[in-house]
């Protein structure tokens, strides 16, 4: 994804005051974590995917739920690992892992994000692409500056969701084994 204003094009755009929320699962904070985005950016998204006849979705398969404010959405953030930190006053960026951070003040932070965004389609069974198929918008951390820390931030839903495919004659339950499990639950 290209964003382009006047003259002037960028793969980069910075989002400001992005609420992160705290989470105790391994490499959260320091691989990847959930922010809220400038929902203005994912609806430019969208509607420039609907100029090319690609349907985009603002929905992260990961994670789900409301806002604080109707601007904002919940997104997974990836690519965190080196690129989080604070920038000095002289204007230099010091890196600072923010799982590391978030682990000790079990808390969420505030950061202002420059990302990378592209979509994606998933697939499965290596089927084609089709006219109803929905991609996915897929942020990466080019670099993310801590603006403060120790904050009770509500979380998003977090929502695994692994792919499945129609059963096969090897995966049906044998009868015995129906009633073996009927009489185990029952």
């Amino acid at each position: 994804v290209v964003f382009k204003y006047k003259e002037y094009e960028s793969r980069i755009i910075k989002m400001q005051r992005c609420n992160v929320s705290y989470s105790e699962t391994a490499n959260y904070g320091t691989d990847y974590c959930y922010a809220t985005l400038n929902k203005a950016i994912g609806e430019a998204i969208v509607q420039a995917g609907l100029k090319m006849d690609v349907r985009v979705t603002l929905q992260d398969p990961k994670v789900s739920g409301g806002t604080e404010y109707d601007d904002q959405w919940w997104m997974t953030i990836n690519g965190l690992k080196g690129r989080t930190g604070i920038v000095d006053n002289n204007g230099e960026f010091e890196p600072k892992d923010l799982g590391q951070v978030m682990q000790q003040s079990k808390h969420g932070a505030v950061m202002n994000f420059d990302l990378v965004f592209s979509i994606r389609l998933t697939k499965e069974n290596n089927k084609e692409r089709g006219p109803t198929d929905t991609f996915n918008i897929i942020p990466e951390c080019s670099r993310g500056a801590i603006k403060s820390i120790n904050l009770e931030i509500e979380p998003p839903n977090v929502e695994t969701q692994i792919p499945t495919q129609k059963a096969v004659k090897d995966d049906v339950a044998s009868d015995e084994l129906v009633n073996a499990l009927n009489a185990l639950l029952s």
